[in-house]
């Protein structure tokens, strides 16, 4: 099912979304290459002192240990709307107290960038005389070129037919359901709703469909702290055998 011209509608009818995507069928995004926007959000923290995978054996004190865990596709109805990359990231010293501190800034760093602390342990290793603070970081990038923000994503969604009419030949009404997925940092569903809704509602998408008409709209659980809110819209058409 073609969605090229509901993408042209919506990118011409509704300023607020700064890109509007044809999602790709789930499963195989690449990596979202993050380790650098990682350790350039969080190095200036400890002085410089962040390192990949393993510290030097003499490394002042405090410093910062990270690592991508692992790598994984956001599907939503089956097509590649996000993806996570999951660091473990270990922040050592020898002061408990100046580690609070470190930590709470670490997690003040992360105030409008796309990324959650999905868990965090206390440790302490007597041998070493290093306390830890242990972060479990999920980073979320859109599957698109662009990061920008409000995203849609637009996909066929399902097509239905009603049974033919007509005893000496078959003429069918065709429904085709369309999937408008938007993803937002800010609490502006609402707005890019009606956006969508002024573009399309009524809309056809050449002379030989019907007008779209409004579906549904549910809640989608978001991630790395984005919204999403998937609308639905449906129009149809005619099929009749040669």
């Amino acid at each position: 099912m073609d969605v090229s011209g509901i993408i042209t509608q919506i990118e011409d009818s509704c300023p607020l979304i700064e890109q509007v995507v044809g999602a790709r069928v789930g499963g195989s995004t690449a990596p979202a290459a993050t380790q650098a926007e990682v350790r350039a959000l969080f190095q200036s923290l400890v002085g410089g002192r962040m390192y990949a995978l393993q510290a030097p054996e003499s490394v002042a004190r405090p410093f910062i240990v990270f690592q991508l865990a692992s790598s994984f596709p956001g599907a939503f109805d089956g097509y590649d709307i996000t993806h996570t990359d999951q660091y473990v990231l270990m922040l050592r010293g020898d002061d408990y107290d100046a580690l609070l501190v470190i930590a709470l800034q670490l997690v003040s760093a992360l105030d409008g960038e796309d990324i959650e602390v999905t868990d965090m342990m206390h440790d302490y290793s007597p041998r070493e005389g290093l306390y830890g603070i242990n972060f479990e970081l999920n980073v979320t990038r859109l599957a698109a070129g662009s990061q920008n923000k409000p995203a849609a994503f637009v996909y066929p969604l399902s097509r239905s037919a009603a049974p033919s009419e007509f005893d000496n030949r078959t003429k069918q009404r065709v429904t085709g359901e369309y999937a408008i997925l938007l993803v937002t940092s800010g609490n502006n569903i609402p707005a890019l709703t009606d956006q969508v809704r002024a573009a399309l509602l009524g809309w056809q998408q050449s002379q030989y469909h019907h007008e779209m008409e409004y579906a549904s709209g549910t809640s989608i659980e978001g991630v790395g702290g984005m919204s999403v809110w998937r609308e639905i819209y449906r129009d149809s058409f005619y099929i009749t055998q040669s």
